[in-house]
């Protein structure tokens, strides 16, 4: 595949995902009475379902072999599968607990680390436009931190752990799809082997609309996955970063308009910058694209 082409469908990747991240917490709340762990867990246990029919379907189980063939490849599949099995629980928990700005807030800041991590440990340019684009999130996070006295855990976790993640993924090179399912496998039995976490089939089988939101829901964290992975090893790390902003505002426009979050004049002067900063972004993108095409 050339430079160009490689590049626009990196984009279009980014963008999808970005999109359907953005519907979960939605979707999420049709799922009830089922609470956050029981969701989470059934959004495993059906992804596992999905990545089996594509693995199926388009004859990919030959290279599962080649996502273990190595100590490093094995030790990152580990580690990948810790940090996605907490960030997987925590956006099915989140909305389900009035944390949906909070998640957004950690999407908003997940950019900026993504880039510095690019910057850090990769060596990647950053553009004059990313600069200042970085510098009005940083304003926004220094903005929370003064003003609530510390940024949650919520966003801290959502924010420093997916780095790591697209950081591991790039160096041991991991083919998306059977790295999903690997991971989506080791957390699954995690998840069977952890006492208190349960499915809550019993809840399920009283609201059979559950039976086809379910595997949807698997569907949806299935083709997500896939894009968000495939867009982070086709793009450049840095501008894969600045991209994501487009997930964390829609987000955030979720929580605000359609799931009645409250937020504070403190919050609308920090996510304020953080929208300096997304319009600088989809600048720089622009630029970027006509660049390269």
């Amino acid at each position: 595949m050339s430079g160009d082409a490689s590049f626009l469908k990196g984009l279009g990747c980014s963008v999808s995902a970005s999109v359907l991240f953005g519907f979960t917490p939605v979707y999420v709340q049709w799922l009830e009475p089922l609470n956050g762990t029981a969701i989470f867990s059934h959004r495993i246990l059906f992804s596992v379902a999905v990545a089996i029919i594509i693995l199926t379907l388009f004859k990919k189980w030959c290279r599962l072999g080649h996502a273990v063939n190595s100590v490093a490849k094995i030790a990152g599949l580990m580690v990948c599968s810790l940090i996605v099995g907490i960030q997987w629980w925590l956006f099915v928990w989140a909305p389900l607990n009035g944390y949906t700005l909070d998640v957004a807030m950690g999407y908003f800041l997940l950019p900026l680390t993504i880039v510095l991590t690019s910057f850090m440990f990769l060596r990647e340019k950053v553009s004059t436009l990313q600069k200042v684009a970085i510098f009005a999130a940083s304003c926004g996070a220094l903005h929370e931190l003064v003003t609530q006295g510390q940024l949650s855990w919520v966003v801290l976790l959502v924010s420093l752990t997916y780095p790591a993640y697209f950081l591991i993924k790039r160096k041991v090179g991991a083919e998306a799809l059977s790295s999903f399912f690997l991971e989506s496998l080791i957390v699954l039995l995690a998840i069977i082997a952890i006492p208190g976490i349960d499915f809550d089939f019993a809840t399920a089988s009283d609201a059979p609309s559950l039976w086809v939101l379910l595997p949807g829901l698997g569907l949806l964290n299935a083709i997500s996955m896939l894009f968000y992975i495939s867009a982070s090893r086709q793009l450049p790390m840095g501008l894969f970063g600045l991209l994501s902003y487009l997930e964390p505002a829609l987000i955030f426009l979720v929580g605000l308009l359609v799931l009645k979050d409250s937020i504070s004049a403190e919050q609308w002067i920090t996510n304020s910058m953080i929208w300096i900063a997304v319009l600088l972004v989809c600048i720089d993108s622009i630029k970027a694209l006509k660049a390269e095409t």
